[in-house]
């Protein structure tokens, strides 16, 4: 009996659509997980996990790595090393600057070296967009590159009876106030007092909290981090889904949305017209004005005007996501 590839899964945050790949990976592939500190630095920490790593790649048939962070370059330094495979996920915040909205890893001079490195040492980059591959091609020049678009579950994420509701997805930071547009989302509800609107998202920064509370009425709702059965509950009474973010690598929050029958308002920054599309309506970064207009002419589209759930349905279902990673993975 063939015995199951060995992959070595690396990451340093666990998101949520990071946990999907190694769920993906875990049903098809004998799988071994490391997370790795951002912070790793040059502690005694880093030796301790390089050695791991030695031992995992030596193990594995291939290394996945999420995002072209400090994890992605030890991987990819080390399989190169032992003349072993490495798969990277990258498109985000990892390959691009941003100063204006403060984002973007490679506005660190110490950590540009280390993100090409990865890039172009990689057996294959997965960039989750066509603008992320774009975004890479400009700083490397990978060996192989290929895009494959995050993927939506549209049994559990579905329409419900709606309501004059206005949502975004968000966690609560100074440096999320214009990068994902919240200082504009709560600014916007401000002067819309008869809808009601939701920012879910965990509250990080009390100190953009108490800005975002001082812009509002008594219709905005900041619900903090809510388990996922509850954020969908939401979604499915949701009529507007409101993404104004400066930048997007994909908008897998907004892809739910849609999945859950929003009418989405969005701007026309990074990947976001990738997946909305002709489904919804566009206004300019950081203006008030045009969001509320488009917001109330969403409140009004009937569900035969725009069809938000079947864009997510036709072109970025889970299950399209997996079949694609596992053929992948397998040639590689």
């Amino acid at each position: 009996m063939t015995r199951k590839k060995r992959i070595l899964f690396v990451c340093v945050n666990m998101e949520k659509f990071v946990e999907e790949d190694l769920n993906i990976l875990k049903r098809n592939y004998e799988v071994k997980e490391i997370r790795i500190n951002k912070r790793i630095g040059k502690s005694p920490q880093l030796i301790i996990t390089a050695l791991k790593l030695v031992i995992y790649i030596l193990w594995a048939d291939l290394s996945f790595c999420w995002f072209a962070n400090i994890n992605a370059y030890l991987a990819v330094l080390i399989s190169k090393v032992l003349g072993k495979k490495t798969v990277v996920v990258a498109g985000g915040f990892d390959v691009v600057s941003l100063p204006e909205i403060d984002y973007g890893l490679i506005r660190h001079k110490k950590a540009v070296g280390r993100v090409k490195f990865v890039l172009n040492n990689a057996s294959l980059i997965l960039p989750f967009s066509n603008h992320s591959k774009e975004e890479i091609l400009k700083i490397s020049n990978p060996v192989k590159i290929k895009t494959l678009f995050l993927g939506v579950d549209t049994e559990k994420y579905r329409p419900g009876n709606k309501k004059r509701i206005v949502t975004t997805i968000g966690n609560v930071k100074t440096t999320t106030l214009k990068r994902k547009g919240l200082e504009t989302f709560v600014r916007t509800s401000a002067r819309m007092p008869e809808v009601k609107f939701y920012l879910i998202g965990k509250q990080v920064d009390e100190s953009a909290v108490s800005f975002l509370k001082s812009l509002s009425g008594n219709n905005l709702t900041l619900t903090d981090y809510l388990e996922q059965k509850d954020l969908i509950n939401i979604l499915r009474q949701t009529s507007v889904y409101l993404q104004v973010s400066a930048h997007e690598g994909f908008g897998l929050a907004l892809a739910e949305s849609m999945s859950c029958g929003c009418i989405p308002v969005v701007t026309k920054r990074g990947s976001i017209p990738e997946v909305v599309g002709d489904e919804g309506i566009y206004v300019p970064f950081d203006d008030v004005t045009s969001t509320v207009s488009a917001v109330k002419k969403a409140l009004k589209i009937d569900s035969e005007e725009l069809n938000p759930r079947g864009r997510i349905i036709r072109n970025f279902p889970i299950v399209d996501r997996e079949k694609k990673l596992i053929k992948i993975i397998d040639e590689l």
